[in-house]
Parts: structure tokens; sequence; C-alpha cells
């Protein structure tokens, strides 16, 4: 889902009942300073596990903190089919395959520490 600032209000008022039927819900979010976006992470994280967070280095920008960029994508697992667990020791990172949106731009992920 990527519909350039419109996700937030779209799923904001989208019942529970929808969302409970959304296996996985890839999506790009564009802001992170206004109360609807905590509002929707709180209500998404009802029904849905985030299992990756990556910064768009194209939005890179320092006065975000703590948030290193206004545009991430994040990977939704609903819940009913998600196992929370510990990655085996060895196992490559999400790092390990995250591309840089923008390829000659520098990169602005969070530390592995952070999580």
């Amino acid at each position: 889902m990527d519909v350039e600032g419109a996700e937030w209000e779209s799923l904001l008022e989208t019942p529970d009942e929808v969302l409970e039927r959304i296996e996985q819900l890839p999506m790009e979010l564009h802001g992170v300073n206004e109360p609807r976006f905590l509002k929707l992470v709180q209500k998404l994280k009802r029904n849905f596990y985030i299992v990756h967070l990556h910064f768009n280095n194209w939005a890179c920008a320092a006065d975000l903190a703590p948030f290193p960029a206004s545009v991430y994508q994040v990977l939704f697992v609903n819940k009913r089919i998600g196992v929370v667990g510990t990655p085996e020791i060895g196992a490559p990172t999400a790092r390990a395959f995250d591309a840089r949106d923008n390829p000659k731009g520098a990169d602005c992920q969070l530390p592995p520490s952070f999580f």
C-alpha cells in the first residue's frame, strides 16, 4: 500500500473486522509528527505485529528524531498467523537484504541496537 499520505485516514476509517481478514499489510507511510500517526499504529497493532521497518533514504532528515526519515516502509503481519520468536544465531538480519530506495544516497536506518 503506497498512497502518498492517504494511508492514514483510509486505515483509520477501516473497521477492525476488515483489518482482521488481512494476513499481511506491506505499506509505505508518509509522516511522523501528527497525533493520527500514533493513533493508527496503535490501531494496527491490535491485529498485527510489526515485523519489518525500513526508512526511505530519499526522505532522510536530521530534524525528525527519533525517526531518521519522514517516509518509511513497514510490514505488518496478522497476529492470527504470525509467531513472535527470536531469530536463530547467525540468521541474516533484515538489513542484509534491505536495498536503499536511492541507491546513490546515504542510508539513514536506525541502528540494530534500537530494536
